[in-house]
């Protein structure tokens, strides 16, 4: 009983901080834990994470799908000019222009040709090319707005040379809402364009 009242009275010597060897199992077990913990940790962020939203991607696509329409149209009536008014109907009626306004037609209908060109060209790169370049996608629209502008043109010189057609004014308005409608939705596509962290 004496000895035991005579350790508790003796505290064990105390070495410096510095001079304390560190419990070796210890650390490499805490170690060991904190990588694991922190690795799994990283693979729960990141497949917690969404995947960024391709805006331009998106945004190029509807550019592209654009630029075939229009051009495709224009390739069709630059094809049947001079209309035939025999085949006139109500949904591509043949209207007959001065010369002045069918040298004028024809000269926007080969602008519509070169500018659906660049477009679906610019485009199709930015769907290509790995990544997103927010550039490409703006030129893109940029274009398609362009071209959407002169077939409007057309569409007006062909109205004025027949006030009385509806199907030419109801065309025309049908034309301008669905792709102004789809340049809208893909310039807002571009603006969601999400980002991951790494770019």
């Amino acid at each position: 009983m004496a000895d035991a009242k005579k350790m508790l009275k003796k505290p064990p010597p105390l070495l410096p901080v510095s001079k304390q060897p560190p419990p070796a199992a210890a650390s490499q077990e805490l170690v060991v834990v904190t990588v694991v913990g922190t690795t799994k940790q990283k693979l729960q962020v990141a497949k917690a994470k969404p995947a960024a939203f391709p805006g331009v991607k998106v945004a190029c696509a509807l550019a592209l799908v654009g630029a075939l329409a229009l051009t495709a149209g224009a390739g069709v009536a630059l094809l049947g000019s001079p209309c035939d008014l025999a085949k006139s109907s109500w949904w591509a009626p043949c209207i007959e222009l001065t010369e002045a306004a069918g040298a004028k037609v024809i000269a926007l209908e080969h602008d519509q040709l070169w500018m659906g060109g660049f477009q679906a060209g610019v485009a199709l790169l930015e769907l290509l090319i790995p990544g997103h370049r927010d550039g490409l996608g703006l030129v893109a629209i940029a274009l398609g707005v362009a071209n959407l502008y002169l077939g409007a043109v057309i569409n007006n010189i062909f109205a004025a040379a027949a006030p009385g057609n509806l199907s030419i004014q109801a065309t025309n308005i049908l034309y301008i809402v669905v792709f102004a409608a789809l340049y809208v939705v893909a310039f807002v596509a571009l603006l969601f364009q999400g980002y991951d962290d790494d770019e």
